[in-house]
């Protein structure tokens, strides 16, 4: 097996770098995150890791070889419908700049990636010119490029959209990537599958009396949804969430629970510790319900993860650091796909 090369830019834990795999082989790493820096050294260790903003590094920084792909899994904050909706003009996302820099300084030196992959919310479509920005950057380097949008939830129990554009200084990479949208497989279990049901315990875990509260907050709709699933003879799990909603009378606006049990966790999100990085899920199981947060582990798994991933003590930090993460079977698709074949095309066509 042909060992092959990368380097990762905005590396987080290191989830592109195991969706990869074995045949894959890390050159460099950064991220500007202490904690991500400490969760990717806990995984991989230090050797090639950078901690600091990659507007600080310069191309002696970068390995002297030719690499065969460097990785963008760059901010999302500017693009995203939760951040700030600015583009590349938001401080965060417009730290994609210096990155590309360190690509152009490379190519100058003959030492181009023959691949580039960005990473990003969907939200990049939709702001206002900044796909082009980012196809005229591909464009001008000399690579040829096309992007799609993959939903996790043919791979994981997550539905998470995410957008990603491939460029080949070789092969035209939309075949591949036509060939890899294609052939999305079907996914072959719930949120139910991947979490603790018998656990004790949680964190951010509901009482009893919370719970029955919560549920006087449910409309017909949702009420009939939770009916529905206590008639099933197996356990349940659906993500929910709490909000304002317009209704009949005097209150005008009131605050309603609404869940789901289609099998899906919602998209995992980060809030650099913040409360919005817990997700909410209703387990219906031999009669009880419960509610409560996904707890960190689970979340790694609705990511792709194996268990024997190292997560940070810190629940909010585990659960921030996988919100603004890759999924791994999503990449080992893409590499299997699109990736290690147009290294394939370029080495016959050389």
């Amino acid at each position: 097996m042909n060992e092959r090369t990368f380097l990762e830019f905005f590396c987080g834990g290191g989830m592109e770098r195991i969706g990869l795999g074995d045949s894959w082989r890390c050159l460099f790493a950064n991220d500007i995150d202490p904690k991500k820096g400490s969760a990717y050294a806990a995984n991989f260790g230090r050797d090639h890791l950078m901690v600091c903003d990659v507007a600080k590094l310069t191309i002696a920084d970068l390995p002297h070889e030719r690499v065969d792909l460097v990785w963008l899994g760059a901010p999302c904050v500017g693009h995203s419908e939760a951040g700030n909706r600015q583009g590349f003009d938001e401080k965060q996302s417009g730290a994609f700049w210096p990155a590309w820099s360190l690509i152009e300084q490379l190519a100058a030196e003959g030492r181009a990636p023959r691949l580039v992959v960005l990473e990003n919310v969907t939200g990049l479509l939709h702001r206002s010119g900044a796909l082009g920005v980012v196809q005229t950057a591909f464009a001008s380097a000399g690579y040829r490029h096309a992007h799609a949008v993959i939903d996790a939830a043919h791979f994981v129990a997550q539905s998470r959209q995410r957008l990603f554009v491939i460029g080949s200084l070789g092969a035209d990479p939309a075949p591949f990537l036509a060939d890899a949208m294609r052939s999305l497989p079907k996914r072959n279990h719930g949120l139910v599958d991947v979490l603790d049901l018998e656990s004790e315990n949680c964190a951010w875990e509901f009482s009893p009396a919370e719970v029955q509260r919560h549920l006087l907050m449910m409309d017909e709709t949702n009420v009939a949804r939770v009916a529905a699933a206590r008639a099933l003879e197996y356990p349940i799990a659906g993500p929910f969430a709490r909000r304002m909603r317009d209704v009949p009378g005097p209150k005008k606006r009131i605050q309603r629970l609404e869940v789901r049990f289609d099998g899906l966790a919602n998209a995992l999100r980060c809030a650099n510790g913040g409360g919005s990085s817990k997700q909410f899920v209703m387990i219906i199981n031999s009669g009880q319900t419960r509610m409560r947060a996904i707890q960190p582990r689970e979340a790694a798994r609705v990511m792709g993860l194996p268990d024997d991933y190292r997560l940070p003590a810190k629940p909010v930090d585990a659960l921030s650091l996988l919100g603004d993460g890759v999924v791994v079977p999503v990449v080992r698709h893409l590499a299997e796909r699109v990736l290690e074949p147009l290294l394939v095309t370029e080495g016959a066509l050389a």
